[in-house]
């Protein structure tokens, strides 16, 4: 799949980071939202990076707002891709994907 592909070009061959935790996903439920859940997760995330020494963290992520929010946490745009997704009766929709990566630290 092509962002397996460019996650692998990206941490590998741009960046040259070998050791590096794919964030695949990280949510919140509507009624735990802005309540400081996601910051807590996201946080825990990059303590183990840390613990791990010389360990990046990557993740995509599909939304500008959430692209804001990681760069507050020190994640890096290095790629925005648009993506053709196939849809129900004949339509397709483009997703953006920002893919972003925290160097270690």
């Amino acid at each position: 799949d092509i962002l397996k592909k460019k996650q692998k070009h990206i941490m590998l061959q741009t960046l040259k980071h070998p050791k590096f935790i794919y964030v695949q996903q990280i949510g919140v439920l509507t009624e735990f939202q802005g309540k400081g859940v996601g910051k807590k997760l996201l946080n825990m995330v990059i303590q183990i990076a840390e613990s791990l020494g010389d360990t990046a963290l990557y993740l995509e992520t599909e939304s500008e707002e959430n692209e804001s929010l990681y760069k507050h946490f020190g994640f890096k745009t290095i790629e925005t891709i648009d993506m053709v997704v196939p849809g129900d009766n004949h339509t397709d929709a483009k997703q953006t994907m920002w893919l972003m990566v925290r160097a270690p630290k």
